[in-house]
């Protein structure tokens, strides 16, 4: 039987969020074709599967000792259990699924270990996760291809620490208010909204709690948050609904996400606060979506948020691996996001099949052409 190994957990501060994203997603694959094989990465970053691994209540006080430690090994598909300082055969992988919120998943890292011991990934390849990890460097590359973004500029800890007064200078170029954010954090984490030159000095220090760059944008007041999702299937990009969640705060906080979430979140048709939104607005989100999806040549779901202002679409930040994968966002029950979820391991393989006879046919090649010259060396 095929198996997909779900990578969650991780080191970031957005780990128990990625607990979430990992035990849903592998209870989804429980009656699929494919056999789902918990891996969980400790805050240390330690591996651990074991069937306690598809309950989430066993988060709450987890034992580690429950669990079979294991590691990969590059070039070999296979989950190795690791006992008394030897490597067991756990289980041999046919491909993984990145759930890991924020570094090291988000930021490519776990892609690039995926490459490395040869298992196809159907998450977004490295570069372009690597790419929209970094929101200056996202910002700056959209605004390059004409997509609107807010007004704003990156701040290193080290300049901000050593003269933060130009810091403040450059901010009142754009005005306040302005909101800053941890260059590298999901999950709203780290993230303030400033009126005032001392709030800014306050928000600035909170983010580098977090990361070692931050962004400071023009605060657009009063903008409502869109969401929208993409996937690449077999028929091309699929485009989830556009979703206009309910913000409390100043911003689309955590406790927006992840507490209230459920609560405040529901279908497009279904909330009388989304009516406000024209039709036209979901149309363009869902078309941006599909363009930004292509431009950084996106695999597996990925999300987009949007700051609608002044009937304007703003490009907020791209969710690589999105919170829940975005189930919520593709209509039909759970059993239709398990569906969505087999097409895009089916897809997956396909793609890296013939990857894989072309790379063996070069390599074939390569090797005969090697050997002929050495034997005519030789004679």
């Amino acid at each position: 039987m095929k198996t997909v190994l779900i990578v969650f957990g991780g080191t970031s501060t957005e780990r128990d969020i990625s607990v979430l994203t990992g035990v849903m997603t592998a209870n989804c694959l429980k009656s699929s074709d494919y056999a789902p094989v918990p891996c969980y990465i400790s805050a240390s970053g330690e591996w651990f599967t074991g069937d306690e691994l598809f309950n989430v209540e066993f988060f709450a006080e987890p034992n580690f000792k429950r669990l079979k430690r294991v590691t990969l090994v590059a070039g070999e598909s296979v989950l190795y259990e690791l006992k008394r300082g030897k490597l067991r055969k756990f289980s041999d992988i046919t491909l993984a699924l990145n759930c890991l919120h924020g570094a090291p998943g988000e930021d490519g890292s776990l892609t690039g270990l995926m490459n490395m011991c040869k298992i196809p990934i159907a998450s977004p390849p490295l570069f372009a996760a690597a790419l929209s990890m970094d929101k200056a460097v996202t910002s700056s590359l959209l605004k390059r291809f004409g997509f609107l973004v807010a007004d704003g500029f990156k701040v290193e800890r080290r300049e901000f620490y050593e003269n933060s007064e130009n810091v403040v200078e450059r901010a009142n170029e754009i005005g306040f208010p302005l909101i800053i954010k941890p260059a590298s954090n999901g999950s709203s984490i780290g993230i303030s909204v400033a009126k005032c030159r001392d709030e800014l000095i306050s928000a600035l220090r909170s983010a580098f709690l977090y990361d070692e760059k931050a962004v400071v944008e023009r605060y657009l007041k009063g903008a409502r948050d869109i969401n929208c999702a993409a996937v690449m299937l077999s028929g091309g990009v699929k485009v989830s609904l556009a979703d206009a969640p309910e913000t409390r705060g100043e911003f689309f906080s955590f406790a927006d996400k992840y507490i209230n979430g459920e609560k405040y979140r529901g279908a497009v048709t279904e909330n009388d606060e989304k009516q406000k939104i024209s039709d036209e607005v979901f149309i363009e989100a869902r078309n941006l979506t599909k363009q930004i999806y292509e431009l950084f040549s996106f695999e597996g779901i990925v999300r987009i948020d949007y700051l609608l202002s002044e009937n304007k679409l703003y490009v907020n930040e791209i969710n690589s691996v999105p919170g829940s994968l975005s189930y919520y966002l593709f209509p039909g029950k759970m059993s239709a996001f398990t569906k969505l979820l087999t097409d895009l391991f089916d897809f997956t393989l396909k793609k890296h099949a013939p990857e894989k006879t072309l790379k063996r046919e070069a390599e074939e090649k390569l090797s005969f052409k090697e050997f002929k010259g050495a034997k005519r060396r030789k004679g």
